[in-house]
């Protein structure tokens, strides 16, 4: 095969040397953590928590300051069990 037949099948599959390796970063207001109706997102590891939790899940990166629990946000299955020992702890530090 030749250089020419080479480099031509090289960016047919997709290997052009002008097409970059990684992803283009985010943009900076998803690096800083962001929120939905799910919960928060971590800024450094992005994996998305409950919104009660008051840090992140993966990395024990703070929750941002400026999220707020949605209102009417009810927790549900392991989020609702680590609620509940939580509550358990305080009240036996409690007495």
């Amino acid at each position: 095969m030749s250089t020419t037949e080479c480099a031509t099948a090289s960016n047919v599959i997709g290997n052009s040397p002008q097409r970059p390796l990684l992803p283009p970063p985010p943009p900076p207001a998803q690096r800083q953590g962001s929120v939905s109706r799910d919960g928060w997102t971590c800024p450094i590891c992005t994996f998305v928590n409950p919104p009660t939790r008051p840090g992140c899940e993966m990395c024990s990166a703070d929750r941002p300051e400026d999220f707020q629990i949605p209102d009417d946000y009810v927790p549900m299955g392991p989020e609702k069990d680590r609620l509940q020992e939580v509550a358990l702890h305080e009240q036996l530090f409690a007495q």
